[in-house]
């Protein structure tokens, strides 16, 4: 018997609160390290009680760049704040890059904010 498996479709992530108010932002910080190198929990714990703003994660693969990146959505974090995370992920050794983007949900849009490690 031959079956096909369903597809399934990940679910698109709940809006926050926030996203609905004028002027809202969405902050995503991206964590890139080389293939294998990528050390998931310990960028969830460079999020510290932040960790809890998150509203959804995506891990993927760059074969062509030999990077893992790990990008955490936020839907309530200054960008401030995440600067500062991101500060703290580039000061590891294993991190090739860790960066962060505003996007404006109403349109406009903000331009990327990244701190990017310097070799």
């Amino acid at each position: 018997m031959n079956r096909e498996e369903p597809a399934v479709e990940p679910a698109p992530p709940d809006p926050s609160p926030d996203e609905s108010r004028p002027g809202a932002t969405r902050l995503t910080l991206s964590v890139r390290a080389a293939t294998g190198a990528l050390r998931i929990v310990a960028v969830w714990q460079a999020l510290g009680a932040h960790a809890a703003q998150a509203r959804w994660s995506r891990v993927h693969c760059h074969v062509r760049q030999d990077v893992d990146e790990l990008t955490v959505t936020f839907g309530s974090i200054s960008p401030a704040e995440l600067a500062g995370i991101a500060q703290r992920l580039n000061a590891l050794p294993w991190v090739v890059a860790a960066s962060f983007h505003v996007a404006d949900l109403r349109g406009a849009g903000a331009p990327d904010a990244a701190i990017a490690k310097r070799k």
